[in-house]
């Protein structure tokens, strides 16, 4: 897959899944506009905030989010701690999403991340008990489960 589209797309993710500002993302759309002879028609929709749901050239193939892209964005939670504790909530919110649209291992891994948050939120279970299980199951996303 063409590098551009896939920074593209995990940059639009981000946007969605409210790990990154709007801003930052035309910011970059304009940037590798200027550096380009002949950009994509999507690099100009993004610079212009156009509904981008709708352009095909950025459109997850089936709809899927495959599980490089639910990587670098797991990847991006854990890199928005400023302490180096995982914000559970945030953690749990971006998983269930991600969950919702890919498949394989990392599905599974996403929604079981996302159950037990819950759970620890409802007081089923006790955070810091599970916290070892999500931090292994993040680190599982993170080394390339398939």
């Amino acid at each position: 897959m063409d590098s551009l589209l896939q920074t593209a797309r995990n940059k639009l993710l981000a946007v969605k899944l409210g790990l990154a500002d709007p801003e930052s993302l035309v910011a970059w759309a304009d940037d590798q506009i200027r550096r380009m002879d002949d950009p994509p028609l999507y690099l100009f929709n993004l610079s212009t905030g156009t509904d981008i749901d709708d352009v095909d050239s950025l459109a997850f193939p089936e709809g899927k989010i495959n599980a490089s892209h639910c990587r670098d964005m797991i990847r991006i939670v854990v890199e928005k701690s400023s302490d180096g504790s995982i914000d559970t909530d945030l953690l749990g919110s971006v998983s269930y999403q991600l969950a919702l649209k890919s498949e394989s291992r990392v599905s599974e891994l996403l929604y079981w991340i996302s159950d037990e948050i819950h759970l620890c939120e409802v007081r089923v279970k006790h955070l810091p008990s599970s916290m070892r299980q999500i931090e292994d199951a993040v680190r599982e996303i993170l080394e390339g489960a398939a």
